[in-house]
């Protein structure tokens, strides 16, 4: 089994903390280009922003290391809300290319890491989603 939270890239632990360290340089604008290059409209990203949802940087950090150090394809984000209320739920990362077992062990690794790198907000509201997985229960 692949153990997702120890990402070592050229011989160096490589997590979302020193994602966060690589981009914090580029300013919020790029920072927001980042997530909306996995959403286009920029909805999600003022959305994540506007209601404090979770801080854009620490965002972008988890996308940028999702694709770059664990080599994830990430399809997309989805903002789920409580439909009577309209209270935030989570926020679902779509992931590509992973079936059942992977996707278990995917999401709990990725949690701990979060956890252990002191990113427990984002481990509490961020989900990731296998699409193959789930549309495997279709037919």
């Amino acid at each position: 089994m692949v153990d997702y939270g120890d990402m070592v890239v050229g011989g160096q632990y490589f997590g979302v903390r020193q994602a966060r360290r690589l981009l914090e340089g580029l300013g919020d604008a790029k920072v927001f280009d980042i997530i909306r290059g996995y959403e286009g409209r920029g909805i999600i990203a003022n959305l994540v922003e506007e209601r404090g949802i979770l801080d854009t940087g620490e965002l972008a950090a988890f996308l940028f290391w999702l694709e770059k150090a664990l080599g994830l394809r990430v399809l997309g984000l989805e903002v789920v809300e409580d439909p009577e209320t309209g209270e935030f739920l989570f926020l679902g990362v779509r992931i590509g290319e992973c079936g059942w077992d992977e996707w278990r062990a995917l999401s709990r690794s990725v949690k701990r890491a979060l956890r252990e790198e002191g990113f427990e907000d984002m481990a509490r509201k961020v989900v990731l989603v296998c699409e193959e997985a789930l549309g495997s229960l279709g037919g």
